[in-house]
């Protein structure tokens, strides 16, 4: 019959067995408290303590291996215990995770920048002179061009606008070129301070529908379609591009785009 006492042993041996060869330690002490009773290494041989006397009930397990002996003198047996590793494994160190770099700018660059303008206003008002009123006069021609729908003049000047900008009669704004200079410069002042007013200056550099903008293609576009309708080429980056049958607002913006009229006020700041 199997004392509490042997069951105790067989226990407390596997106990101390396991946290031996679990941590392949080469040592381990396990006290008794009988002569009569001893743990055994693998060989079968006693170890300190045994039966015949000694140092007193002090017990050392040499065997590394993963499995302990226990010698149990009320039955000549030698019990041979097997012990499962540990199944447990620590963890792996932590990485540190790297960031994701954050994907390329995908913007479009930037193209290269437009030439810088040429000329002057002088020779932007010789140039719309030219677009003018050099051809499809009824009468006269520059200065004296009258066309089939009365608009008059070198800048071809219709009577709801020069009204605004002058108080003498048709036939005297014919023969008086330097007050249709005036006249004209006074338009395109006027409509260069409503461009602005929406927002035009923004807009310096970009190209809309193949024109690239810049003060003189705005208050040269405004000539054929106003500055309202400019500020809406704009505003809908030429969604808004009407023709007057021939020409495009875009056309008047790349045709007179290249002059500097930053002597006669024409310039963001």
């Amino acid at each position: 019959m199997v004392t509490k006492k042997t069951r105790f042993l067989i226990v407390f041996a596997v106990l101390c067995g396991t946290s031996l060869s679990l941590a392949h330690s080469v040592m381990a002490q396990c006290y008794l408290g009988q002569h009569d009773d001893v743990i055994c290494p693998r060989n079968g041989a006693p170890v300190a303590g045994g039966t015949d006397g000694g140092e007193g009930p002090i017990v050392t397990i040499i065997d590394p291996s993963p499995h302990i002996g226990v010698y149990i003198p009320e039955f000549p047996i030698y019990i041979e215990i097997p012990i499962k590793p540990n199944p447990y494994q620590p963890p792996p160190p932590c990485v540190p995770v790297k960031p994701t770099p954050p994907p390329p700018d995908t913007k479009i660059p930037p193209g290269p920048p437009p030439p810088p303008p040429t000329g002057s206003c002088q020779d932007f008002m010789a140039a719309m002179r030219k677009s003018e009123s050099s051809g499809g006069c009824v009468s006269g021609v520059n200065y004296t061009c009258v066309n089939s729908i009365n608009c008059i003049g070198a800048y071809q000047f219709c009577p709801s606008t020069l009204r605004q900008y002058y108080s003498g009669s048709s036939s005297s704004f014919l023969n008086d070129p330097a007050a249709q200079d005036q006249a004209f410069m006074k338009l395109v002042q006027a409509n260069w301070s409503y461009l602005k007013s929406k927002g035009a200056c923004q807009a310096m550099g970009k190209t809309i529908d193949g024109a690239t903008i810049t003060p003189a293609a705005l208050v040269g576009a405004a000539h054929l379609g106003g500055a309202g309708g400019v500020a809406k080429f704009l505003n809908t980056n030429g969604g808004y591009n009407p023709s007057d049958g021939h020409t495009r607002l875009s056309d008047y913006a790349n045709k007179f785009g290249g002059f500097d009229l930053s002597s006669c006020g024409i310039s963001c700041p």
